[in-house]
């Protein structure tokens, strides 16, 4: 079993991703729905295994944890405490199968994440796959659900205008 190392990190509203800032998603989305939400986002690394990442927002604040496969948690227990209190799951599957965690999944390829990234939030991930270490590959993680967020936030603000 792995020692838990610290893996929580909070950003503020005026955090920015790509474009976006993460005040954004309360315009978009709402209060309510987007504080009643949780969104996860799941990879499989060859060095670390499985990596669930989650994100809530309370308070204009996004609190982002971690689970890596081999943690003395199980997943189940992890994700329970995580999710409770959380009427809706948002996930985001690069996999090919669709994210069990989630209610609603965003399926895509890593090439079209990439392209969503690119073309809709202005993210270039720059370096981040050279970055072997074990930071570097939970780093990458994070990314993911970063834009599963502001892709959320930026689609359905294209929605509403349409």
């Amino acid at each position: 079993m792995k020692r838990e190392e610290r893996r929580k990190w909070e950003f503020p509203p005026d955090y920015t991703h790509g474009e976006v800032t993460l005040g954004e998603a309360y315009t978009a989305l709402g209060e309510r729905w987007l504080e009643q939400a949780i969104f996860v986002s799941r990879v499989r690394d060859e060095v670390l295994g499985e990596v669930v990442t989650v994100g809530c927002f309370e308070d204009y604040f996004l609190t982002v944890e971690q689970w890596v496969e081999g943690d003395v948690e199980s997943l189940e227990t992890w994700w329970q405490a995580r999710s409770a209190g959380r009427s809706r799951s948002v996930g985001l599957s690069t996999l090919g199968d669709s994210e069990p965690l989630a209610d609603l999944a965003i399926e895509v390829s890593p090439s079209r994440l990439q392209a969503l990234e690119q073309g809709v939030l202005g993210v270039t991930r720059e370096g981040g796959v050279a970055d072997e270490s074990r930071a570097g590959r939970q780093r990458r993680a994070r990314v993911d659900l970063l834009s599963l967020i502001a892709l959320t936030a930026r689609l359905a603000e294209r929605d509403a205008v349409a």
